[in-house]
């Protein structure tokens, strides 16, 4: 089973996903009781936008490791990509909840809430990101996001010169928000060039 799984999940990762499918189906032939397959296959199922199927199959690898972290992470994917954005919430807070450090989790969770115009939750959960590492430009980013949308334009600014600090490089670079921030405190900032 080993070879097969390994052969699966080299076509997954080169976006082989009906032969990844083809190929993980046999694996559960040999042994049904892998959650990791079920996981795969329902990532395999999510990238071809089949969110149904994999659904399903993060359901089967849940119930039979219910402690899968990876799975409940996995099924919050799917919920974000349907826009079900309180039941991405729901799986992506199991994850946490299972293991308190996935910063991808929380990460998906402060979208989620930024999708749903939430954005003190938005920034309560962006906030645990930065808890966990915080020289992570891109959270900076976004918290400064939450907060011009909250209209609380010092702190935005706030947060988007600190992502800039932490990387000058990046991409998109949030110019036109600290502009915009800046503007409605009543003190225009010189453009940077990278801006137009």
């Amino acid at each position: 089973m080993e070879k097969i799984f390994s052969k699966a999940y080299a076509a997954q990762m080169e976006n082989q996903h009906d032969l990844a499918l083809e190929l993980y189906s046999k694996a559960i032939e040999l042994d049904s009781d892998t959650a990791v397959v079920y996981n795969n296959m329902g990532n395999s199922y999510s990238s071809k936008k089949d969110y149904d199927k994999a659904i399903a199959h993060y359901e089967k690898a849940i119930e039979l490791s219910p402690d899968y972290a990876d799975a409940y992470f996995n099924m919050g994917l799917v919920y974000n990509s349907k826009e079900d954005y309180d039941k991405a919430i729901e799986f992506f807070k199991k994850t946490v909840e299972l293991k308190p450090d996935y910063i991808k989790a929380n990460s998906n969770i402060g979208f989620a809430y930024f999708q749903k115009k939430d954005y003190y939750k938005t920034i309560e959960f962006l906030n645990r990101v930065l808890e966990i590492e915080p020289n992570r430009a891109g959270t900076n980013c976004n918290i400064g996001n939450a907060y011009l949308e909250k209209k609380d334009y010092n702190k935005a600014i706030e947060y988007f010169e600190k992502a800039l600090e932490l990387d000058p490089d990046i991409s998109p670079p949030p110019y036109q928000q600290l502009s915009r921030a800046y503007k409605k405190i009543g003190c225009p900032r010189p453009a940077a060039k990278e801006e137009f």
